[in-house]
């Protein structure tokens, strides 16, 4: 939890802090993401892959390591990244990349 906090200092530094205030407080939009990242990516993840082994297209080894990859929430560093490349709303990415290293 302390690497994931001191990320999340090192990126919130260079944001205005009523730019993190305005993201923290948008629940649904949070809500929304954290459940597309922890529940509907996994549960696609895991059926899929347990779909592919019984067709026999996958091996239970590579079958375990997808499904783990699948359940680990992202990683701030890239949320941000590209969030910052596209145009997309900084705060929130952050925001949600530390609730979602929290949460996962």
């Amino acid at each position: 939890w302390g690497a994931t906090c001191g990320i999340f200092l090192l990126s919130g530094l260079n944001l205005p802090t009523s730019e993190l205030a305005r993201a923290a407080v948008s629940v649904r939009l949070h809500a929304l993401i954290q459940g597309f990242n922890l529940l509907l990516i996994p549960l696609t993840t895991v059926l899929s892959c347990n779909a592919l082994l019984a067709a026999g297209l996958l091996q239970p080894a590579l079958r375990d390591g997808m499904v783990v990859m699948g359940l680990l929430p992202t990683t701030i560093n890239m949320c941000v990244a590209l969030s910052r490349s596209s145009g997309g709303d900084e705060a929130v990415a952050i925001f949600n990349a530390v609730l979602g290293n929290l949460l996962g």
